[in-house]
């Protein structure tokens, strides 16, 4: 498919028909956008209205432009009309997982609305633009976020073919790790847009596949709807982990959010849908960290058992308390806040242990010698 979208002269997307609602949505949306090119969330970074209008892909709205949108007041945070905005990301095209393939590698894409043509690039800075929050409104957050990673992938893409937008992606890597999408990586795909839809949960890894630059044509990736959900997870486990960047699998795993015993402890389970949207991680939008020094991550499974890894780490302690954000939901009112207190207390401890964040030093291991680590 992704053969298809990248060969063809234009791919169209069709948004659903036109309401007087949706009408008032992308009014307030290109508002919002023409204003805060100038103070939005980028300019607080450090970044210009010309290096936006640059990163976003259009021309920088005219002085004149600029001074209407500036004597139009947008609506406060908490009004009704920011409403219209949630219910059209809400649109199902937003949440569905394989539409994202098509969007990312289209050499033209055009955006439908009814009869109104949208350009995807001018909603694409809408999404850069700090609008109301409806955290309680899951579908939009789905949508609201899918929309801008999609966008941030097909920028970047762009942005490489061409000396000057590589030089750009340089001059601003530290903001929101822009350059991690100049490859992208196949255990990125599935972790920014776990809150996507489709109908099979096997989808949830073949639908991205397609678009991901560091795994080829694996033979263990392909299509397979005979095999059990378990065993495709497993497969794309083993062959993510492996990766330049397989640490951050690792990161991300956890027992807390299996579906089934029968996945590996250290595969991150993308086969359940997570609204939590919990890809916003400081690996990911922060600055760049190197905790482990110059160290080199390795890791393999064993030949016997494909579902155990080996590799090597420092053994620091046990873990004797499991994290307040596993049973957080199962909780009362009245049991929230020694959770907290905990939490604070390991933090603490967390921070005078390791220091400020390290950056570009040599790894000295010290007293803690590294050893094999088998993780089932």
């Amino acid at each position: 498919m992704p053969s298809i979208y990248s060969t063809a002269r234009r791919v169209f997307v069709d948004l659903g028909q036109e309401t007087d609602d949706s009408h008032k949505a992308l009014k307030l949306l290109n508002l919002a956008w023409n204003k805060h090119i100038w103070t939005g969330m980028f300019n607080q970074a450090g970044w210009t209205a010309e290096e936006i209008a640059f990163w976003i892909g259009v021309d920088l709205p005219s002085d004149e432009e600029r001074r209407k949108s500036q004597m139009v007041m947008l609506p406060s945070c908490g009004d009704q009309q920011w409403e219209s905005v949630a219910r059209f990301f809400s649109r199902p095209w937003f949440s569905r997982l394989w539409i994202i393939q098509e969007f990312v590698v289209a050499r033209e894409l055009i955006l439908f609305h009814g009869t109104q043509h949208i350009k995807w690039q001018e909603l694409f800075g809408a999404v850069h633009s700090p609008v109301a929050s409806f955290k309680s409104n899951p579908a939009y957050t789905r949508g609201f976020f899918a929309y801008f990673c999609m966008g941030s992938i097909r920028r970047v893409k762009a942005l490489t073919r061409t000396p000057e937008g590589a030089q750009f992606l340089e001059r601003r890597s530290s903001i929101f790790a822009l350059r991690r999408f100049d490859r992208i990586q196949l255990s990125d795909l599935v972790h920014f847009f776990q809150s996507s839809q489709s109908k099979r949960k096997r989808d949830r890894y073949f639908a991205l596949v397609g678009i991901a630059d560091d795994v080829g044509n694996e033979k263990k990736l392909q299509p397979d709807y005979k095999s059990s959900l378990d065993d495709i997870i497993t497969r794309f486990g083993e062959v993510m982990i492996q990766k330049e960047h397989g640490g951050e699998v690792l990161l991300r795993a956890g027992l807390w959010q299996q579906h089934s015993s029968a996945v590996p402890s250290w595969i991150p389970d993308y086969a359940r849908q997570d609204d939590v949207l919990n890809f916003i991680q400081p690996r990911t939008f922060g600055p760049i960290y190197a905790a482990a020094g110059n160290s080199v991550y390795r890791v393999s499974t064993l030949t016997e058992r494909k579902d155990t890894i080996v590799l090597r780490g420092a053994l620091i302690d046990l873990i004797k308390q499991k994290p307040f954000t596993s049973s957080l939901g199962k909780l009362g009112e009245e049991d929230i806040q020694p959770e907290f207190a905990t939490l604070e207390h390991h933090s603490l401890s967390l921070k005078s242990l390791i220091g400020p964040p390290l950056r570009a030093v040599t790894y000295k291991p010290a007293s803690l010698s590294l050893m094999p680590l088998l993780l089932p």
